[in-house]
């Protein structure tokens, strides 16, 4: 059955309406176009209104457009909604204020397409926290970073289909609230209550076609009567009568294609002349499938760094490291790598070709990288790639692995790939094992310049000797961890994506232990080179059977993984290994992830990056702050908005950071290096000791030292221990001089440092 829309074209008279405002209506923008029957349910009235063109949009206004009708709201703001048949749409939230910009749609059923403004996009690209153009369905929320989006909700299926431009989509209601990224001409699906959106993929021009057509008005708003928008159209083509019209359509001979024009004539005392536009039935809308999950599968190029095999005895101190063996493996898995927060079970099965089995005693630290057969670019076979390490320990027979990657997905987004992975070892012929467990991934940036194929390649690699460590520890019961007879094999690594403030560390740690052990321990190492200060702090929660766990927190100042001068950065990651009680020493293997503290903080801001911090385990919730301040040798200085950080509200914190530029002061001369002047403020105190201060390269490095008092005026009101390390540059024209900091925090009550 054919339609035809009436479309005025020109009015022999205006009648202007008059409204009384309402006290509570709250402006949010305007009605720029309709056509056909659309009205609209305003706060706190019983009965639906029609709409026109010119009419004030207010926030609650709940929009409801018929089988032929459609409109367009532009907001405030410049934003644009368009609403598309058989929709059902609220306004909930629309504010321009103090240079923020925050507009959120509730799609109850239909389509609406979203248009951001140009001034939208500038805002977000300043500050995505403060500005948001959402639609919010019963199981998606879906947000436009910049340009244009269509969402869906059709069948308990939300769809989003970014046209230009990028955004997010998660399920509000899954309790890991896993995200992603979809850039243009890219769509993905949420098709249940508690499902995660699909990894994005390419729409094909069906699909962007479809969703296009249904919101294009039959006639250009150009010519469009004033004040008079488009009248309600023809259910068919036979005679008709629909806002005092009366009348014959002709029916075109063929199918008319959509926007066909077609003569009649027709009379009302308002309207002198109107055409008839063919607009083709909406064809029902089907959800696309969900893609079939792919196989991800690779061949590690796996060379064991460092060895301990029990059988032998070892009667000497420190421990020394056995000649590095080779390990041949495949890990494999089926599911979407790249589905943010997704756990994708995958299975390592492999060979130790090194001598004495790999059990009773064993660590290894490995390079692992994608690989397919289909090709030669060391990707995936849905053409992601990652590149990263897994350390592992082995004993009595088991082992145990943590894996942390960097990856770049089909799409160009990039982050972190974490897990871990168990099982037996000498399972069968020679020294073979399997091991099981889950990975999956957490979005960190987008757009890195890398495409998925040249990661292998180019990844940029850091390394410090290990001679530069030292520390100590203990255990609960008062064994102590003689950490002066410290080992590690080779080097401290950082490897991360070329021009990203943030990557993957390991390395391996031998040393020497007495007195009375239990599970809870603790470790505080120094690594310190001339241009750089770690500090590594690992909480120990297994010392038994031979096998040894933990997780490892941690900072730097100076120059970091990626080369750059004047920065602070924190490290996050576990630790495996294996101890001997027979001659009392012990090694390990430490890997994680490392992260300049600008980008920390900047994802610490956002829902979306606190969701992909929250799935790596990393502290980001903030629960305190406070202005610390002090002067002393040749200094004043003030670290301004130090904000400390856990993984849930109202838990003791666990990391600190302090954003760009808020570590500022002045000098009157060179600071005398490791000369110590205290800070204080909020009820906190501490020592500011500079470590560092070059004229030549116009850097400074301090030490944040026996941070300790009462935090209080967040989420967690209670005693702290802080300490850290901060970094910047010289301005000598000035006498001044800026920068940033980071560190650890524990509560006052709790083990280590």
């Amino acid at each position: 059955m054919k339609r035809y829309i009436a479309v005025f074209l020109v009015l022999a008279s205006l009648v202007f309406l008059s409204f009384a405002s309402l006290s509570h209506a709250v402006l949010a923008g305007k009605i720029s176009l309709v056509q056909g029957r659309v009205d609209v349910l305003k706060l706190g009235k019983n009965l639906a209104a029609p709409v026109k063109a010119g009419d004030q949009v207010d926030i609650g206004d709940i929009y409801r457009a018929k089988s032929d009708g459609r409109a367009e709201i532009i907001f405030l703001n410049n934003n644009i909604l368009k609403i598309a048949p058989n929709t059902r749409a609220e306004i909930k939230e629309a504010m321009v204020a103090e240079g923020k910009s925050s507009t959120v749609i509730k799609l109850h059923r239909g389509r609406v397409q979203a248009i951001s403004s140009e001034e939208f996009t500038k805002k977000v690209a300043a500050f995505a926290e403060g500005n948001k153009f959402e639609v919010h369905t019963p199981n998606a929320v879906a947000g436009i970073r910049g340009s244009n989006k269509i969402v869906s909700y059709l069948r308990g299926i939300t769809g989003t289909l970014f046209i230009t431009g990028r955004g997010y989509m998660f399920n509000p209601n899954d309790p890991q609230r896993r995200m992603v990224t979809i850039i243009g001409g890219h769509i993905s699906f949420i098709s249940s209550s508690f499902a995660s959106p699909t990894m994005p993929r390419i729409a094909t021009d069906q699909e962007i076609a479809l969703q296009v057509n249904v919101f294009i008005f039959a006639v250009q708003p150009q010519g469009a009567p004033p004040g008079g928008g488009t009248a309600p159209g023809a259910a068919n083509d036979a005679p008709f009568e629909a806002s005092g019209l009366s009348g014959t359509a002709p029916a075109p001979t063929t199918s008319a294609p959509a926007g066909t024009e077609v003569a009649g004539t027709y009379t009302n005392a308002n309207i002198a002349t109107v055409i008839m536009v063919y607009v083709p039935p909406e064809p029902t809308p089907t959800p696309t499938p969900t893609p079939t999950p792919t196989t991800n599968s690779f061949k590690s190029d796996i060379v064991s760094q460092s060895l301990w095999d029990y059988s032998r005895p070892h009667l000497y101190a420190p421990p020394a490291w056995q000649t590095s063996s080779s390990i041949n493996a495949t890990l494999e898995g089926t599911g979407s790598l790249w589905t943010q927060g997704t756990l994708v079970p995958v299975t390592m099965t492999g060979e130790d070709t090194g001598g004495g089995g790999y059990g009773g005693g064993k660590i290894v630290s490995a390079i692992i990288f994608s690989q397919n057969n289909s090709n030669t670019n060391k990707t995936t076979s849905d053409g992601g790639a990652y590149y990263g390490i897994m350390g592992g320990s082995g004993e009595n027979g088991n082992a145990t692995a943590k894996v942390v990657n960097v990856y770049i997905d089909p799409l160009g987004n990039a982050g972190y790939i974490t897990g871990t992975l168990a099982g037996p070892t000498n399972t069968g012929a020679g020294n073979a094992f399997v091991l099981d467990g889950t990975l999956s991934s957490a979005t960190i940036a987008s757009n890195t310049g890398v495409l998925p194929e040249n990661l292998f390649a180019g990844i940029n690699t850091f390394s410090y000797p290990g001679n530069v460590i030292s520390g100590n520890g203990s255990f609960a019961d008062g064994g102590s961890i003689f950490i002066s007879n410290t080992s590690i094999r080779d080097n401290i690594y950082y490897r991360g994506i070329p021009n990203q403030p943030w990557g993957i560390w390991d390395t391996q740690l031998g040393f020497t232990y007495a007195g009375t052990t239990n599970n809870d321990w603790t470790i505080s190492l120094n690594m310190d080179s001339p241009f750089k200060v770690d500090r590594l702090e690992i909480l120990g929660t297994q010392w038994l059977n031979n096998k040894l766990e933990g997780t490892v927190s941690g900072y730097g100042a100076g120059r970091n993984f990626n080369g750059q001068d004047g920065r602070t950065w924190l490290y996050f990651g576990d630790i495996v290994g294996s101890f001997n009680p027979t001659v009392m020493t012990a090694q390990a293997i430490l890997n994680g992830m490392g992260m300049n503290s600008n980008k920390f903080l900047e994802l610490a801001a956002t829902d979306a990056g606190r969701t992909s911090l929250l799935q790596l385990n990393i502290p980001c919730i903030e629960v305190g702050s406070v202005n610390l301040i002090g002067a002393g040798n040749n200094l004043t200085v003030a670290m301004n908005d130090v904000k400390f950080f856990s993984t849930t509200a109202g838990s003791a914190p666990q990391v600190w950071a302090v954003g760009p530029g808020n570590v500022n002061g002045t000098y009157t001369a060179a600071p005398v290096i490791n000369t110590p002047f205290n800070i204080s403020g909020g009820g906190l105190t501490a020592d500011f000791n500079v470590s560092r201060w070059d004229m030549t390269t116009r850097n400074w490095t301090a030490a944040i030292n026996n941070g300790t008092g009462n935090l209080g005026g967040g989420s967690y009101n209670g005693p702290v221990d802080f300490k850290g390390a901060a970094a910047g540059t010289i301005t000598p024209t000035t006498g001044a001089f800026s920068g940033t900091a980071a560190g650890v925090a524990k509560s006052g009550a709790a083990p280590g440092f």
